[in-house]
């Protein structure tokens, strides 16, 4: 009973859990002290939980070659990590920066959110470049919910929690690139300027949204018009918006408050995608995310490298690099125009399948 009540803790309070067990074995040793519980796992790493009384949990692991790791989760979802590695530097992350603190007493810091990234030669004519997502940390536990294929591709910062037929996602929608959207002392602020480009006034902020939709979506047998702001989760937990903007504005027009990879926050701070997202695709068959209703979205092409006939939904049934060897119904981004201007969008403004909830989309 302890044992699963520490391997609970490592999945819903832990987003990147160190030395957590994904099953539960009969050789792991655990003791308990009323809000406390010390856990000894396999590999000889020892982690002690303790929920004080207002509800902020602790967790410490020391790992055998004498790291300690360190997080701390307030209630209001706060959450700060401290590493002290063996030679004595200690690294803090907390929100969306990185602070190492070396054994001589300097400091640097980092932004957090680029953290688990690699980019990759392909960038587009602004420097963003696509970028390979690490998800070593997350995978046990995805894959013993009985997550598979795409889900396996979700940034580690977003949380997936398979309930019944459906996948709860839980995101801040904050980018894992820096953009000029943060403010000029925060980590990830990144200046930006570019002929033809300009930054709207608001703020990239962390937003608290929870996605359900269906863990293996389906084509319905009639369309439902897309509404409202958030249609889509992209694979770095960024919030997906539809081919059109705010009322009394042109999408178009629109496209040239973009930050480098093509995203930028509406009044409230919600970072999003309209358009094809570059840290993720560029004229590829790339997984770029899931709609609320379930069904995985892909870049330009199919996996041969052609461009696809898609539906009025803007999909097609076919193969894929997530489904090679059997056709399923999903999503491109695909060409769009006024008959002036034209741009790679996400969505042609309707879901072809069934439309899960979403807390926060608003």
């Amino acid at each position: 009973m302890l044992i699963r009540l520490f391997t609970f803790l490592c999945l819903a309070v832990l987003p990147f859990p160190v030395g957590c067990s994904d099953t539960t074995t009969e050789d792991a040793a655990s003791t308990t002290d009323e809000d406390t519980t010390t856990t000894t796992e396999e590999d000889g790493s020892i982690t002690t939980t303790t929920t004080a009384s207002d509800g902020t949990t602790t967790a410490t692991t020391t790992m055998p070659d004498g790291t300690k790791v360190t997080r701390r989760k307030k209630p209001d979802g706060t959450t700060t990590t401290t590493t002290v590695k063996t030679d004595g530097t200690t690294v803090t992350t907390e929100d969306d920066t990185t602070t190492t603190t070396n054994t001589d007493g300097s400091t640097s810091t980092s932004c957090a959110l680029t953290a688990n990234t690699t980019a990759a030669s392909t960038a587009n004519s602004y420097g963003c470049s696509v970028l390979t997502r690490d998800t070593s940390s997350c995978q046990a536990s995805r894959t013993a919910q009985g997550l598979s294929g795409y889900w396996l591709k979700f940034s580690c910062r977003v949380t997936l929690t398979k309930s019944g037929t459906n996948v709860q996602i839980s995101t801040d929608s904050r980018p894992d690139t820096k953009s000029q959207y943060y403010a000029t002392t925060d980590a990830c602020y990144e200046a930006f300027s570019a002929t033809g480009r300009k930054t709207n006034p608001s703020k990239i902020s962390a937003q608290t949204l929870l996605v359900t939709v269906p863990m293996t979506g389906a084509k319905a047998a009639s369309t439902t018009t897309v509404s409202g702001a958030t249609i889509g989760v992209a694979v770095s937990g960024v919030s997906i918006f539809g081919n059109f903007a705010a009322p009394g504005d042109d999408i178009y027009d629109e496209a040239a408050t973009f930050d480098k990879c093509e995203g930028h926050p509406q009044g409230t701070g919600n970072y999003h995608f309209h358009s094809e997202p570059t840290a993720i695709t560029q004229a590829d068959s790339a997984f770029v995310g899931v709609m609320r209703d379930g069904l995985p979205i892909y870049g330009r092409l199919d996996t041969d490298g052609t461009t696809p006939t898609l539906d009025a939904a803007g999909g097609h049934t076919g193969v894929t690099v997530d489904s090679p060897s059997t056709a399923v119904y999903h999503y491109h981004v695909n060409l769009q125009t006024n008959g002036t201007d034209s741009a790679y969008f996400i969505s042609k403004g309707s879901y072809a399948g069934t439309v899960g909830t979403c807390t926060g989309c608003n």
